[in-house]
């Protein structure tokens, strides 16, 4: 499971689709997740029955993402009118130098789906719009990227079948990728921040599983040589090392093996300078919830967590929601 931060948006993007079985809606879902993964991205859904009612959303959005099944060799029939209704703003290059990218299934290995994404392609270079491609090497059956493209995401759904998983996280990376340029484009000097908060986000995700499988080398893959541990709730407990902490981890019973459910959330990530972080995260063990302060440092093998200092607090077993 991946966590979620609540970081505040500071780039919009919007994923525009059009999906006449809901296969192609599956790729779209993918994308929206793969964008709201990269801290400080917000990510719309329209549907194109609905663009009537969300032009200022699209005008608005930093990346435009557009999606559609490939029908007879190229976009499909309410794509194409969407696509066609957009002209007085080409007339005006209202879009111009937005970011642009696309994803699209059909229902044959090939099916031409290439000619569907050039048709967006073109489209966006109409609009004076930059394109954004995949940015993955071809892969395996069970890899991202199963079926080559390069110019955007592709999904094959044979008959009825729904994308593959391999293909709905083709289109997160896609999402995530369309995130992260845009973010670089739109704070420049601060994209080094944001690419901060990924790395960081990358850690603490590493933090959470350790503590939620009781993986002691995943958790000192996220902690620094010099990890000290403070409990401030029970304060005549120990102030612990690494290597007093891990194999007190080590003895526990995982909350995996128990079914609980997982609350992990970042709240906040806060710098000073290009080198220490601050971290305020949630988790829980139960029937115990946790707030953790965790202090980061950065050196040449990467972040790492050097400081833990936390507060919990016993709760009803019902209180503790997992995430959605």
């Amino acid at each position: 499971m991946q966590i979620q931060a609540t970081f505040p948006p500071s780039v919009n993007l919007a994923v525009v689709y059009h999906s006449g079985s809901g296969r192609t809606r599956v790729l779209a879902d993918a994308v929206v997740r793969g964008a709201r993964d990269v801290p400080g991205t917000a990510c719309a859904l329209v549907p194109v029955e609905d663009v009537e009612t969300h032009w200022s959303v699209l005008d608005d959005a930093d990346a435009l993402v557009f999606g559609s099944p490939t029908h007879m060799a190229g976009v499909s029939a309410a794509m194409k009118s969407f696509l066609d209704s957009t002209s007085s703003r080409w007339a005006v290059q209202a879009w111009r130098d937005k970011l642009a990218a696309g994803f699209t299934t059909s229902g044959s290995p090939s099916g031409d789906k290439l000619a569907t994404l050039q048709h967006l392609a073109l489209f966006a270079a109409q609009h004076g719009m930059v394109w954004i491609g995949l940015g993955l090497l071809p892969g395996a059956a069970h890899e991202t990227n199963r079926l080559g493209g390069f110019l955007g995401a592709m999904g094959h759904t044979p008959g009825a079948a729904a994308p593959t998983d391999s293909d709905v996280r083709t289109a997160e990376h896609l999402g995530g990728r369309v995130a992260r340029e845009a973010l670089r484009r739109a704070h420049g000097v601060v994209a080094a921040e944001d690419a901060a908060r990924v790395e960081i986000a990358g850690v603490l995700q590493r933090y959470f599983d350790g503590l939620y499988h009781c993986d002691v080398d995943r958790l000192r893959s996220a902690f620094h040589v010099d990890f000290r541990y403070v409990n401030a709730t029970d304060l005549g407990r120990p102030h612990w090392t690494l290597d007093e902490y891990l194999p007190v981890v080590a003895r526990r019973t995982p909350p995996a093996s128990r079914g609980e459910s997982r609350t992990d959330r970042i709240l906040s990530i806060d710098f000073a300078g290009d080198r220490a972080a601050v971290a305020r995260v949630r988790c829980s063990i139960e029937p115990k919830r946790f707030e953790d302060l965790l202090t980061l440092t950065r050196d040449d093998h990467g972040w790492r967590i050097l400081f833990k200092v936390f507060h919990y607090e016993v709760v009803a077993e019902q209180t503790l929601a997992p995430n959605p």
